[in-house]
């Protein structure tokens, strides 16, 4: 399969390319700075634009079987860069005929809150504030836009990330719980969403992911 991959340059982005290359897929990543992502495993596309322009993003996305968003947000990032890179996306793979998205969030945009264990998560609630809650607001507006959208999504939800490289031994799920001490690594966020691009598990749901369940009860 062809995927276009949006956010590349990130941890999580960089390990689904790896990944994806490794397993015989071919990538277009979309990268302002195509310096930071080298590709191995054969020759692959890396465009250089912004995730904000509805031109370079159609570039990306033009002749793919599926596409990855893990676009990230920094303090010093365009406010509403994950909606408005979101809404880009989408609506360049609804113009093509490309239907297969999958989309990388957080347990706090959007997993159920009664599914979320441990005072952490009151207390990162409660301090939604400044950056925080701007990152958080447009993070629930980019899930919205994908949700609203005529397309197969997936949303995956990770708590906290870490840079362990994938192992294969995570849980994923619409129901399930997430405890106090839960982190996904990029390796394994990357995994699953190859997983789940490459097949319908999901389809339009939101799932989050956490890795060595039994870590958690």
């Amino acid at each position: 399969m062809k995927f276009a991959v949006f956010g590349a340059t990130g941890g999580t982005g960089r390990a689904f390319c790896a990944e994806a290359l490794a397993d015989g897929h071919s990538v277009v990543a979309l990268a302002r700075d195509p310096g930071k992502l080298v590709l191995e495993h054969g020759a692959n596309n890396v465009l250089r634009g912004d995730v904000l322009d509805p031109g370079a993003v159609e570039a990306a996305v033009a002749g793919c079987d599926a596409v990855l968003c893990t676009i990230g947000a920094k303090p010093r990032d365009p406010a509403g860069l994950c909606s408005a890179g979101t809404r880009n996306i989408v609506t360049a793979m609804e113009r093509h005929g490309v239907q297969r998205l999958v989309c990388v969030t957080g347990c706090m945009v959007g997993h159920p809150p009664e599914l979320m264990r441990g005072a952490v998560y009151r207390v990162l609630r409660w301090l939604e504030i400044g950056f925080i809650k701007k990152m958080v607001d447009d993070r629930r507006l980019q899930e919205q836009i994908v949700q609203r959208s005529t397309l197969n999504w997936t949303i995956l939800r990770p708590p906290r990330l870490t840079d362990g490289a994938a192992t294969g031994r995570y849980v994923l799920g619409p129901s399930i719980v997430v405890g106090p001490g839960a982190v996904a690594a990029r390796g394994n966020v990357a995994k699953a969403a190859l997983a789940l691009l490459t097949s319908a598990e999901f389809s339009r749901e939101g799932v989050a992911i956490f890795d060595d369940p039994t870590n958690f009860t």
